[in-house]
């Protein structure tokens, strides 16, 4: 990263500290977007000398503006972010929603680290390490011997069940196609159908991991009231929400816990991730 200059825009707490890991690595980094904890945004002046930018994961929550919340001030998509990185290399996630929103210079190199390899698979291990900690917070009782749903068998959903395995629960694993469910007996697990989901009151907790409202109003209706719900899916999870509270069932929606519980280690993960890409630049 030597004799690279880079300035990181926007984000929390992680892409600060990836920020500050490019930094201890040789890079010239400056800041934009994170006044809100004491660090000032750059100059004009440093921020044209910069080659690279870092964008941050999420890219927006909104698709209107850049997902900055430690901003004094809202980075539009369309307006304010092509003017900051015009006529540089970006390091980004969702570099299709990038593209749609923000002008993009034909000739501009676009790395999406979201998609680099492990990059998924580190953020997974942080997620579930994560999700469990919060378990932890939200029971009193031990999960040894708990039945446990998790809802889907990606990078999250099995790194769900690893961590869960840890604290001894007897756990079951929603999944669609027959591969999936020889995979989940393999890795010690008892799979049950995600498109018809029964026996749902025999559940002491449930982790979704699936973006579709597999969690609905019949569904819920059938799980017992002490059943602590932790759903970690994007795009706005895969619980009814306002039927759970209205059921009295405690459903937690668990977004962005690598930069909540672990912003160190995934801002380093980020640095990592993008560091691979310099090599050329």
């Amino acid at each position: 990263m030597k004799n690279i200059k880079i300035a990181v825009i926007g984000g929390d707490i992680r892409m600060y500290y990836a920020g500050k890991d490019l930094e201890s690595n040789g890079a010239q980094v400056c800041f934009t977007g994170f006044e809100k904890i004491g660090v000032p945004s750059c100059s004009e002046k440093e921020l044209s000398g910069c080659s690279c930018v870092l964008l941050p994961v999420p890219l927006t929550r909104d698709s209107r503006t850049l997902f900055a919340p430690l901003s004094d001030k809202k980075i539009l998509l369309d307006k304010d972010l092509p003017l900051l990185i015009k006529s540089k290399t970006v390091f980004c996630c969702m570099e299709n929603t990038l593209k749609r929103f923000c002008s993009i210079g034909d000739s501009q190199q676009i790395f999406d680290y979201y998609n680099a390899p492990g990059f998924a698979e580190k953020n997974a291990v942080l997620t579930a390490d994560a999700a469990v900690s919060i378990i932890h917070s939200e029971t009193n009782a031990s999960l040894v011997g708990k039945k446990v749903l998790i809802l889907g068998y990606g990078r999250v959903g099995r790194e769900c069940a690893r961590a869960v395995k840890e604290d001894f629960a007897d756990i079951y694993v929603g999944v669609r196609r027959k591969e999936s469910e020889l995979e989940v007996i393999l890795h010690g697990f008892t799979p049950v159908s995600s498109i018809n989901l029964e026996n749902m009151q025999k559940y002491d907790l449930i982790i979704n991991t699936v973006p579709y409202t597999l969690l609905n109003t019949s569904v819920l209706d059938k799980i017992n009231k002490s059943t602590l719900i932790i759903d970690l899916a994007s795009d706005g999870g895969g619980t009814d929400f306002k039927h759970a509270e209205k059921a009295g069932l405690k459903a937690i929606y668990a977004q962005g816990l690598p930069g909540k519980y672990y912003p160190e280690k995934a801002g380093r993960i980020i640095s990592q991730t993008i560091s691979q890409f310099t090599g050329g630049l």
